[in-house]
């Protein structure tokens, strides 16, 4: 998965953003929004497990497997190629 993401990664460099749709303002203005919302989403779930993770905070305990996994799902979508 990962070679397939750096070979997607190395075409768009060398034939430009056309082949991913994002050539136009609206297009990539939308997609560009929608990264910075992920990264903020996983940015967020990461700070919901640190105090269970560093503090051993047990409170957070049940809600800290939650964050980590929507941390690690925004990730995903922010590397994901979009269309």
């Amino acid at each position: 998965m990962i070679a397939a993401g750096f070979v997607s990664y190395l075409r768009q460099v060398a034939e430009g953003t056309g082949i991913t749709g994002l050539s136009r303002d609206v297009d990539w203005g939308i997609y560009i929004a929608q990264f910075t919302f992920l990264v903020g989403v996983a940015a967020s779930a990461v700070m919901v497990a640190l105090p269970y993770c560093l503090y051993d905070c047990t409170p957070f305990a049940r809600i800290t497997i939650l964050g980590e996994l929507l941390a690690v799902a925004a990730v995903i979508m922010c590397i994901y190629p979009k269309p």
